[in-house]
């Protein structure tokens, strides 16, 4: 999924607009993961929130929809100030957002 939605920003905006794009969502992956981690072990639910808000677009752009989906579930979980399946999601978080960012960099190291 990742692999055909890059394939087609490179035709429409270009590789070099495409790498950047990659490049960035690389950084933001890097960057959010212990801001979440951090945030779900303080039960800082407004800040899970926002965390994930701002992945859950760039990453269904970018063709990561598994990990734009986990996003929102644990956008909404958060909203839920007594839920208690923030962990759980951080943990498919994780999972979904290594997935994302290894096929990422083959992308990139791939054109």
């Amino acid at each position: 999924m990742i692999g055909a939605q890059l394939a087609t920003l490179n035709e429409v905006i270009g590789v070099d607009r495409t790498h950047r794009l990659v490049a960035l969502m690389l950084d933001a992956i890097r960057d959010a993961e212990p801001d979440l981690r951090e945030a779900v072990e303080q039960g800082d639910h407004a800040r899970v929130a926002t965390l994930c808000h701002q992945l859950l677009g760039p990453a269904g752009s970018l063709g990561a929809d598994e990990l734009s989906a986990v996003c929102r579930r644990l956008e909404h979980a958060a909203a839920q100030p007594e839920d208690d399946g923030l962990g759980a999601l951080l943990v498919e978080w994780r999972t979904l957002a290594r997935q994302a960012s290894c096929a990422f960099e083959q992308h990139l190291s791939a054109s």
